[in-house]
């Protein structure tokens, strides 16, 4: 009898576990769409490689400035393929900028990692998507049988990079949220308070003004003097 009662609910228990994987999954995405649309400048460059970091392992690696040198006009690279990251999230998107910005970083990336770069990401934070005089700037720079692959990455991009994380990456990436563990307990806790106060339903009795309700056995006693 024993064993047939926990073997109905080993299923119904990994069930709710499944359930609440995904509402935690389903916290910290909307924790990584938020800082997707929030961060701006230099805050968002600092929150991509910290992404790229966690999703890519050892294979990434953050460049900063370093004095007058720079950063050689990259803020990341992949070793095992040759790629250059380099961010741009500006508080105001002006087409002639990020025009300008492109063909400059670009060219940098070339000359500073000639021999290394085989491909270059432009990694952007305008969800709404580019300008047709932009796309058309990183177009002109895939030229056929370019020895360098140019791509443009937004939230689409990062997203599946973030797919990539293990809890201990989601946990690092959103600081600000309780860790997965603690969610989890305090979801039990939340679950067991609210089957615990439910004790089937009401009384007839239990219906009636507070002020009308009198118990059975007072009721009994009442009838029993009035015969």
């Amino acid at each position: 009898m024993t064993d047939e009662a926990g073997e109905k609910r080993a299923p119904e228990a990994a069930r709710r576990g499944a359930l609440l994987d995904h509402w935690q999954r389903s916290l910290y995405l909307l924790h990584f769409q938020l800082a997707f649309r929030t961060k701006e400048d230099k805050e968002f460059e600092d929150w991509f490689c910290r992404l790229a970091g966690f999703a890519l392992g050892a294979d990434f690696v953050r460049i900063r400035p370093y004095g007058a040198e720079g950063d050689h006009k990259a803020d990341g690279q992949t070793r095992s393929d040759g790629t250059i990251y380099q961010c741009y999230a500006p508080k105001t998107v002006r087409a002639g900028r990020v025009r300008a910005k492109i063909r400059d970083d670009f060219a940098g990336a070339r000359e500073h990692w000639r021999g290394f770069l085989k491909r270059w990401v432009f990694v952007h934070n305008d969800r709404a998507g580019l300008a047709a005089e932009v796309a058309k700037e990183l177009g002109a720079l895939q030229q056929p049988g370019a020895a360098i692959a140019v791509e443009a990455w937004s939230e689409d991009a990062l997203k599946r990079l973030f797919e990539r994380l293990d809890i201990a990456g989601l946990e690092s990436l959103s600081e600000s949220l309780p860790p997965l563990p603690s969610v989890r307990r305090s979801r039990r806790r939340m679950s067991t308070r609210s089957c615990g106060a439910w004790r089937g339903p009401k009384r007839p009795e239990d219906s009636r003004p507070f002020g009308n309700r009198r118990s059975t056995r007072s009721t009994r006693t009442h009838s029993r003097n009035m015969s």
